[in-house]
């Protein structure tokens, strides 16, 4: 697998620069990394990955999934009856959940192979890439990259195996009986016809299955970044 190390990194300030004006009640997103100047007037930069946008827009999804959870929850816990409005979110939790799974796995591949994950929304086959392509990843070497010990090394990618480990015990199950992304963003088929009519929702299990898939994601960036430069924009 390739591993081109000058498609992976950028010059630029890894940084997202947001505008947000509260009176207006307008938001922009800089995703660029470009450079920024400083107040006393030379340029400020660092490396940048390619990934990071990925990362940023994934946990993005994360941050949507536990705000529509939260509302759930408190549907749930209230005295007034809501659950005209808790069945008009299962669709969108359930949607924001699994996009933000497909995103980090592509995320994760980008920034081991500095290419683009292939456009597929398999989830099986994502995880794969991304497994394989951390898997053959080499201590980093450049310029400017603290270097780690053998033994650190070592330690390092056994962790690294350990949380890919426990993505998969989650993700193959998930996969298996999550419908695909189409299906959430279209319901019908082709010929019309609506699949799968009946959604459930068993919130309790899906929050514990939730969480424990971010845990271990977040826990599996941590490692990597201690052999190879990774920037989680957020």
């Amino acid at each position: 697998m390739k591993n081109n190390k000058n498609a992976i990194v950028k010059k630029g300030t890894g940084q997202l620069i947001r505008g947000f004006n509260k009176e207006k009640k307008t938001v922009m997103l800089d995703l660029s990394g470009n450079d920024i100047e400083a107040t006393t007037g030379e340029k400020m930069n660092c490396y940048r990955n390619d990934a990071s946008v990925l990362f940023y827009i994934a946990n993005s999804y994360w941050k949507a999934t536990k705000t529509i959870e939260e509302k759930i929850s408190n549907c749930f816990e209230a005295e007034k009856d809501y659950s005209d409005l808790i069945t008009q979110l299962v669709v969108p939790y359930l949607f924001e959940f699994r996009h933000f799974v497909e995103l980090s796995l592509k995320a994760l591949f980008m920034n081991a192979t500095g290419e683009q994950a292939e456009i597929v929304h398999d989830l099986d086959k994502l995880f794969i890439s991304a497994k394989d392509a951390i898997m053959a990843l080499q201590r980093d070497e450049r310029p400017g990259i603290l270097a780690i010990t053998d033994e650190k090394y070592n330690s390092s990618m056994a962790n690294i195996k350990k949380y890919l480990d426990k993505m998969k015990e989650i993700i193959v199950p998930y996969a298996s009986s999550e419908p695909s992304v189409e299906y959430y963003r279209f319901l019908f088929d082709r010929n019309n016809n609506l699949d799968n009519p009946i959604i459930t929702l068993d919130f309790e299990k899906e929050r514990q299955l939730q969480n424990e898939y971010y845990s271990a994601y977040k826990w599996l960036i941590r490692s990597i970044h201690e052999i190879h430069y990774i920037y989680d924009m957020h």
